[in-house]
């Protein structure tokens, strides 16, 4: 039944073809939407292929055409969004202006070398030059500044330099440089003779004076104008100062393993005036200005020379009464001596230094540098050999290094056993003194050990002529000798190698008492060669060359110039004798320098010798372990 409270209420219904309809259009406009970046996606002005086709064509217009419009694309890339495909396209824009700037580049040096070998540049080569001077100019530049070092090298005759010259005027972009070069030829040319010094210097590795050769024309020379040859000045300069520091860093690594600490801060202030933030250079000087002394005064005067045989180091071995207690008691010090002695040294402001300070290699005296207040003075440990009578003077019978690599002493009993300590040779006494007293050495300065090598070297024999000489030496002492294992040369020259290099490690000079401790003034002119040729094949091999004598028993040659003669020719520049007082002399090719001797006689009578300078021989002595009646 039909009632207005039960009339149809829903909506209209919208007809089946118009929902088709706008179905349709949604879809359409999906599509439009999908395939509108297709059309608008991002793409290069121009890419390789038509860079290759103008080359080809030779259309030097279209090919700066499509360089600057790469550019220009490039320059657009970074504000937009960074997808695959625009960094895609700034990697093939990149390759493209690349190749382009090579191939540019490439035509500008083959046109520069052309006319650095004399060739004439015409007129189109210029415009082209300057039409891709925007694209090439590097090239350019760099292509004339290589021909300008040339010349500067003395690799390039100045006819054709000038010539090279008149044709880069002609192109405008280096037009201004050359014109300045030519006005400031003469100014070149002279640079050009002070280079050819620094190069000299450079190829003999003295790297410090082609420094200076080369800032003395950066401070003098007007450059004005002669940008090339200021930057070739810079860069030669920087080179000089790298090859420099190569140089003197191992050096300087090496002195201060060495604790050389004032040779070390010499180099390093003056590497610091380049590379002032260097971390390993400043680290180096405050270790120096550590150790180095406040002042350094220049030392004019001849050093003073102190010089003891091997200590006795078991006084009751040696003051035994046997035959060898007169020889030990008048030619030897104790152990307890030796460190008084240096302690009263020490007190008097003397103060170690090396021993070839003084003298050149030439065997010429110079000055040398001293700490302010102090005395400068060398320890020479001489007529420094092994015996069996030594032996059974309580002397050390060989060295041997302990398990920290010091030198220290080894004292052979009659029953064949050895006891081992630093304080039984006066190396371990002075190198535990320095310990204490860092300030008593200057500049790692520690001695000089002056070998006898007929009995071989430090102890040990490393061949059969030492052990046959110390076998007849034991034998003519008409005892029983102790009993020891057989001689193992390889053994030894494998130890003395080690001692020597941990001797060399803290600076002890070594040096020749002759081979066969020759007393000079009384052997013939061949009986030294033959001794020098000794010392040149069974010590040498180990200690290196020598280059410094000490005559033994001081007997020095100065009145016989052929014996003197005979030493500088084979290498000894550095000769010494006996003498009271501080003496030296030099020229002749070589250095004399006196010695004093310190021994147990001199202590009795110090006046002898002039030990009064040195120490007070009362408080040194050690009365209570010598012999009663030489008190």
């Amino acid at each position: 039944m039909n009632t207005p409270l039960l009339e149809r209420t829903g909506k209209r219904r919208i007809p089946r073809k118009y929902l088709i309809g706008i179905a349709t259009a949604l879809v359409l406009a999906l599509a439009a939407g999908l395939a509108l970046p297709v059309f608008i996606r991002a793409r290069l002005p121009y890419d390789a292929k038509d860079y290759e086709r103008a080359r080809e064509a030779g259309d030097d217009d279209r090919i700066l055409e499509i360089y600057h419009a790469l550019r220009q694309a490039r320059s657009a890339f970074p504000d937009k969004k960074q997808s695959d495909r625009i960094k895609a396209l700034d990697l093939e824009a990149a390759a493209v202006i690349k190749k382009i700037e090579q191939d540019a580049g490439q035509k500008s040096r083959l046109l520069i070398s052309s006319a650095k070998t004399g060739g004439r540049l015409s007129d189109d080569d210029i415009n082209w030059m300057e039409l891709f001077a925007p694209v090439a100019g590097r090239e350019m530049t760099g292509a004339s500044e290589e021909t300008i070092e040339q010349y500067l090298s003395g690799k390039m005759a100045e006819e054709d330099f000038r010539r090279f010259i008149g044709e880069m005027i002609r192109i405008p972009l280096l037009s201004r440089e050359f014109q300045a070069i030519e006005k400031g030829i003469e100014t070149v040319n002279l640079i050009k003779e002070l280079l050819g010094k620094a190069e000299t210097a450079r190829v003999s590795e003295d790297y410090n004076e082609e420094i200076k050769i080369i800032q003395k024309i950066l401070s003098d020379a007007d450059l004005s104008g002669l940008e090339s040859v200021s930057a070739y000045l810079s860069h030669r300069h920087d080179r000089a100062w790298q090859d420099f520091y190569r140089e003197q860093i191992v050096l300087i690594r090496q002195e201060m393993a060495h604790r050389k600490t004032y040779d070390a801060s010499i180099r390093i202030n003056r590497l610091l005036n380049r590379f002032s933030e260097d971390p390993e250079l400043l680290s180096f000087k405050r270790d120096c200005d550590e150790c180095n002394p406040e002042s350094v005064v220049t030392w004019w005067d001849p050093v003073e020379h102190l010089a003891v045989k091997p200590l006795i180091a078991d006084p009751g071995r040696a003051f035994d009464g046997d035959r060898y207690q007169a020889a030990a008691d008048q030619n030897l010090l104790l152990g307890v001596e030796f460190e008084r002695t240096l302690e009263q040294l020490y007190e008097r402001n003397y103060v170690l230094v090396d021993s070839r300070s003084f003298a050149t290699r030439e065997g010429t005296l110079r000055s040398m540098p001293c700490p302010a207040g102090k005395k400068p003075i060398v320890l020479v440990l001489e007529d420094f050999y092994s015996s069996f009578p030594r032996a059974e003077s309580g002397v050390a019978w060989r060295l041997d290094l302990n398990s920290r690599g010091q030198v220290e002493g080894v004292l052979l009993d009659r029953d064949g056993s050895e006891k081992f300590d630093r304080s039984f040779t006066a190396i371990g006494i002075l190198e535990a003194f320095i310990e204490r007293h860092p300030d008593f050495s200057f500049n790692g300065a520690t001695g000089v050990i002056a070998l006898v090598g007929q009995n071989g070297i430090f102890g040990y024999p490393v061949a059969d002529v030492q052990d046959l000489a110390r076998q007849r030496g034991g034998a003519d002492m008409g005892v029983d000798l102790p009993p020891l294992p057989r001689t193992d040369f390889s053994a030894n020259r494998e130890k003395v190698r080690a001692i020597v290099s941990a001797l060399e490690s803290r600076n002890w000079k070594i040096a020749s008492g002759t081979y066969n401790r020759l007393s000079l003034p009384f052997v013939t002119v061949e009986e030294i060669r033959q001794d020098i040729t000794m010392t040149e094949m069974w010590v040498e091999p180990y200690t290196g060359k020598l280059s410094a004598l000490y005559c033994p028993f001081g007997d020095h040659i100065e009145a016989d110039p052929d014996k003197t003669k005979i030493y500088t020719e084979s290498g000894y520049m550095l000769q010494s004798g006996y003498g009271a007082w501080p003496y030296w002399h030099g020229g002749d090719g070589y250095v004399y320098v006196s010695r004093t001797f310190l021994s147990g006689a001199g202590l009795r009578q110090p006046r002898t010798v002039n030990l009064e300078r040195f120490l007070d021989a009362g408080q040194v002595m050690d009365r209570e372990s010598r012999p009663l009646g030489n008190r």
